[in-house]
This record gives C-alpha cells, sequence and structure tokens, in this order.
C-alpha cells in the first residue's frame, strides 16, 4: 500500500512538472533556468529531479514550493489564494454594510417613515455583523499563523534573529488583527509584537503592549490570573523597571500576587514574579520583606533563573545588609553574578573590587548586555579618579561613556545614572566646584521625574553619598544634604546597616 501511494505522489509530481513545460513551452523553461531542455524531459519520463531544480524553479519563475512539492496552494507565489479572494470579496461587503450603516441618519427617525428607517437600519446591521462573522472565520487561520511564524522568529534562544521579516509579520499581524475578533489571539500576537519590540530597544512600546494584556487579565480572568498571566506581569514590571518607573512597577507586581488563583501559586511563574515584587522592596527600603519573598522563592523558581537571578540578588540583599563582604558575595554567586557584583564594587569603590568589574565584561558570553559594558565604564572611571586624580578625568569620563552605543532600552537609565558617577569622579580628583555643579544638576533632573521615576536603592545611595561628600559648599546644597541624611537614617533603620558608616561619619 505505501508503494502505490508514492506512486501515486510521483506521478502527481510529473503531472506538475508537465503543467509547468505546458506554460513555459519545453525549451522556454530550460531557458528560463538556465538548464538543459534533456534534463527536463528525463523528469517528465519518472526521472527524480534534484533538490537544486526545485530551487531554480522557486527563484527563478516563482513556483510556490507547497504547490510543488505537495500539490497544495497556487501553482505561482504570485497567485491570490482562494481563501484570500474569498475574504476580500467579503471584506468589500462589509465595507458596503458599514457604508449603509452610516447613511442611517438619527433625523430621519423623527418623521413618519421612521419604522421603515428602523427596519433598514436593522437590516445594515444584521449584515455586519454577518459579514463579521464571516471574515472573522477567514482571518482566524492566518492570524494564528502569522503569530506562530513571528514566535519563530524572534525566539529567544535563537541569536540569529531576522528583524526584518518580525517587522513584516508584525505589520501584516497588524492588519489582520482589525478583521480577526479572538481575543485570545490578539493577546497572543501583543505578546509577541512585544517580544519584537524588547528586542529592538524599544521599551516604551514593549511596555504599552504589555500593559494592555495585563489590564485585559486583572478585568477578565474572574478565577484570578493564571501562570501565563503572572508571566505577563512579569514582563510589564521588567519593562517598568527598566525605565527606572519603580512606582508603578510595585503597584502592578502587588496587584497581580493578589489577583493570582490560589492554584497557581506553586508554580515557577507566580514565585519569579514574587521574586520582582520582592525587588521592587529592596529597591524602594522594604528590605526584611525583600529578604522574605526571596527566600521563598529560590527553590521554586527554574534552576537557571535561581542561577543567574534569585542566588546574585540574595546577595546583594545580604550585601546592603551589611551580613556579606563583597569577596563573600563574590565566592557566593561564582560567575553568574557579575551585574550585582558590579553594584557592590561601584559602591565600596575598593580598587581591587573595581578591577574586576571590566573583567567580568571581557569574560560574558551572553547576549549583548549594555548595562554591563556601562558598569565597566563606570569602574574604570572611577578606579581612575582614585588611582591618579587627574585634572582631565572628567572629559575622559565623557569620552568613555560617549563611546558606548546606547540602546533606547536603556537612555533613561544612562540619563539619570551618569551625572551620578560623574560627580564621584569629580570628589575623587578634588574638582569641587564641578562636582557642585554635576550633583546640582543631577538633583534638579531626578526631582524633576520623581515621582514617576525612582532610581534604585544603590543608585540613590550613591546620589546622597556624593551630597554628604559635598558638604561646606555651600547653601545650595544644604536641602540634598538634609534629604541624604534622612535617606540613610530610614534605610539604617530599615536593615541596610551598609549605610551606617556614612551617619557615623557625618555626625563627626
Amino acid at each position: 500500500m505505501a508503494r502505490d501511494g508514492d506512486n501515486s505522489a510521483d506521478q502527481a509530481f510529473q503531472d506538475r512538472i508537465a503543467w509547468l513545460v505546458k506554460e513555459h513551452t519545453l525549451r522556454g523553461l530550460a531557458r528560463k533556468l538556465e538548464v538543459k531542455h534533456q534534463n527536463i524531459l528525463r523528469y517528465l519520463k519518472g526521472t527524480q529531479p534534484s533538490a537544486s531544480f526545485c530551487r531554480l524553479l522557486v527563484e527563478k519563475i516563482g513556483v510556490n514550493p507547497a504547490w510543488l512539492l505537495t500539490g497544495e496552494g497556487s501553482p505561482n507565489l504570485s497567485d491570490v489564494p482562494a481563501t484570500l479572494a474569498s475574504t476580500g470579496s467579503d471584506l468589500l461587503e462589509l465595507v458596503q454594510a458599514m457604508t449603509a450603516v452610516s447613511k442611517m441618519r438619527l433625523g430621519a427617525l423623527a418623521g413618519k417613515q421612521h419604522l421603515k428607517v428602523m427596519r433598514e437600519l436593522n437590516d445594515a446591521m444584521v449584515s455586519y455583523d454577518t459579514l463579521r462573522k464571516r471574515l472573522n472565520a477567514h482571518s482566524k487561520a492566518s492570524f494564528e499563523k502569522i503569530i506562530d511564524m513571528l514566535r519563530r522568529t524572534i525566539r529567544t534562544d535563537d541569536t540569529n534573529k531576522d528583524l526584518d521579516k518580525a517587522q513584516s509579520l508584525v505589520a501584516a499581524g497588524k492588519q489582520i488583527s482589525l478583521l480577526c475578533d479572538e481575543p485570545v489571539l490578539r493577546h497572543e500576537f501583543l505578546r509577541q509584537v512585544a517580544g519584537y519590540e524588547l528586542l529592538r530597544g524599544n521599551p516604551s512600546e514593549t511596555e504599552r503592549n504589555f500593559r494592555e494584556i495585563v489590564l485585559a487579565g486583572f478585568m477578565m480572568r474572574k478565577e484570578g490570573l493564571d501562570a501565563g498571566g503572572c508571566s505577563d506581569a512579569l514582563n510589564l514590571v521588567t519593562s517598568l523597571r527598566q525605565q527606572f518607573r519603580l512606582p508603578e512597577a510595585c503597584r502592578i507586581a502587588e496587584a497581580a500576587l493578589d489577583l493570582s488563583m490560589p492554584s497557581i501559586r506553586r508554580t515557577p511563574e507566580y514565585h519569579s514574579l514574587l521574586e520582582y515584587a520582592g525587588l521592587n522592596d529592596f529597591e524602594t527600603g522594604n528590605l526584611k520583606r525583600a529578604q522574605s519573598r526571596l527566600a521563598r522563592a529560590m527553590p521554586k523558581v527554574g534552576a537557571s533563573s535561581r542561577l543567574w537571578g534569585t542566588i546574585p540578588r540574595i546577595a546583594a540583599l545580604n550585601f546592603f545588609s551589611g551580613t556579606m563582604s563583597y569577596r563573600e558575595a563574590k565566592a557566593y554567586c561564582g560567575s553568574h553574578g557579575v551585574l550585582w557584583l558590579g553594584v557592590m564594587a561601584l559602591w565600596s569603590e575598593e580598587p581591587k573590587h573595581l578591577q574586576d568589574v571590566p573583567e567580568f565584561m571581557n569574560a560574558w558570553k551572553g547576549p549583548p548586555n549594555f548595562f554591563l559594558a556601562l558598569q565597566a565604564a563606570y569602574a574604570e572611571q572611577v578606579l581612575g579618579s582614585l588611582r591618579a586624580g587627574s585634572p582631565k578625568a572628567l572629559s575622559s569620563f565623557d569620552s568613555a561613556i560617549g563611546r558606548l552605543p546606547v540602546p533606547d532600552t536603556f537612555a533613561q537609565t544612562k540619563r539619570c545614572i551618569a551625572p551620578i558617577v560623574k560627580a564621584r569622579v569629580a570628589i575623587h580628583v578634588k574638582d569641587r566646584k564641578n562636582a557642585v555643579r554635576i550633583f546640582l544638576e543631577a538633583e534638579q533632573y531626578l526631582n524633576s521625574l520623581a515621582p514617576a521615576i525612582a532610581l534604585p536603592v544603590h543608585f540613590a545611595a550613591m546620589h546622597h553619598r556624593n551630597a554628604l561628600a559635598l558638604k561646606g559648599a555651600g547653601d545650595a546644597l544644604d536641602k540634598a544634604r538634609a534629604r541624604a541624611l534622612k535617606f540613610f537614617r530610614k534605610h539604617v533603620k530599615a536593615g541596610y546597616l551598609l549605610f551606617e558608616p556614612l551617619l557615623e561619619h557625618s555626625a563627626v
């Protein structure tokens, strides 16, 4: 039976070759493909054609490969499939129905003919609804295919992502989504679009798409968020954190945790969201709850997430609580906590620690990481200012940071924290005038962003440390110093004992 099936398929393939010969003539087809016509004759008599011959048919004359190999679809890539033609016909009818509805004037209802007008309006609306359903049926399969192709194009484990192809798929998906009344498909499409925008370095569009998905999840899932809903919320929280929009990130994370289904509170997705909620706690001054949440999350998240995320974050929490030194944190994290170790090194300002950060960057084997590159540049500049005290330190800083290509994803990050590090460099080289100027400019800019934008605790602490280091520089710093002392007192009371020496020093 299998052999009979093979023979039938071979004969059908020969018939398709024969159809092409009839369309183009034997010699015409051979000329277009730049092959000998005797070869085509052999294929017509049963010889199996080579893969290169099939490729030439597709590339040179536009044969549809699906039709060539299986008989499915139209013979030529340029042909309009019957289903699309039907959809186009339905779309024309839909436009006509919408036009008919729009012509119904409310003013016409006031006269004696209002019943007739109402009947006509009803008929037009029924026609409109019927056509919408037909278009939805036609477009659903195409929409699903576009979503699947987009998912495979931007999948995270593929380093050779084709963003140009993804862009075309996104454009096509947006058009067909106007015809497809399937909320589940629309939300899945938005997830893939958000992933595409993230790869393009467009956090605002990433956030917009995830926001629509998350808010729909809050409103539509009466029983609560499932594991997928927690993942969507986590993606939105991550996007907000990249833009330093910590207050909103906190609200979204807490709402998602509260609205999650009890049945999914043992899943990795729930605990990943819980971990980021704990990280938000750490950034906003609630160290004890942060430690509790990360401890709960660590055994429940995936092994890779635990290795690269949870363990380094727990080390950072312990470092800022004063219970773990930099050396101990480095041993605890191994080679996986380089981003958080960079934060710790920038705080400690120990030359040996700062030397580690560029080495982390050079040894990095993962995808390009701008934040790690930024940390390495900061560490090198601070280290240089500690060693040499060169009067050219600030111009060197500007040159080094200016050479870094800044993705849009990190533009806000750089704009907020670069002046903090630059002011620190000026303090180390005893350039008091520029240190005060840079600090006050940073202070003014950060205040203009509040409360929507808030620095993570470690960068906020670096900024306030600069204020304390500039004591005696004039009345302009009095308010900044008062805020700095309030910040450190509050955080020391909350368990951030790493900051305690600053209070002791400022009291002397």
